[in-house]
């Protein structure tokens, strides 16, 4: 049973730092949206951008989808603690250095790197997909952050 598998935590914030780097980014460029807008509290669902999808239904639907997944991520992201909100929006929304990011918040650099960061990226690893059943993401297109150990017990 899911619920009771142990999170590989490394792993985990791992895989969702590398979704949020490099796969946002792609989202957003097939979308018309520009990252800035999901640094909003409140989102939009029209890009400001000009849309540049032509009027095929299968480019419709796939813009239709990406939408989807763009609310999912918007609202992991604010309904995430406030420290992690202030991480995940400065590093990955924002673009910010790290030097910028720690320089928001209250702490040293080591707690930053070995507990602030890897927090934030574990927390909305897990808030992740209840908001993408919210939004209606197709389940083909679930996007699993989390990375479960193997344990030997797992048919209990």
């Amino acid at each position: 049973m899911q619920f009771f598998r142990e999170l590989d935590e490394k792993k985990t914030a791992d895989k969702t730092e590398n979704f949020l780097d490099y796969k946002l980014p792609r989202f957003i460029e097939q979308t018309g949206y520009l990252l800035p807008d999901l640094a909003s509290p409140k989102w939009s669902s029209m890009p400001k951008s000009p849309n540049a999808i032509n009027s095929r239904e299968d480019n419709l639907l796939e813009a239709i989808e990406i939408d989807r997944i763009m609310r999912a991520i918007h609202q992991t992201i604010y309904h995430c603690s406030e420290i992690s909100k202030i991480i995940l929006v400065s590093l990955f929304i924002r673009r910010n250095s790290v030097e910028r990011t720690m320089q928001l918040l209250p702490y040293e650099k080591t707690r930053y790197y070995k507990r602030l960061k890897p927090k934030a990226l574990i927390e909305f690893a897990n808030k992740y997909h209840y908001y993408e059943n919210q939004n209606g993401v197709d389940a083909d297109n679930f996007i699993e952050l989390r990375i479960f150990k193997k344990q030997l017990s797992e048919e209990i």
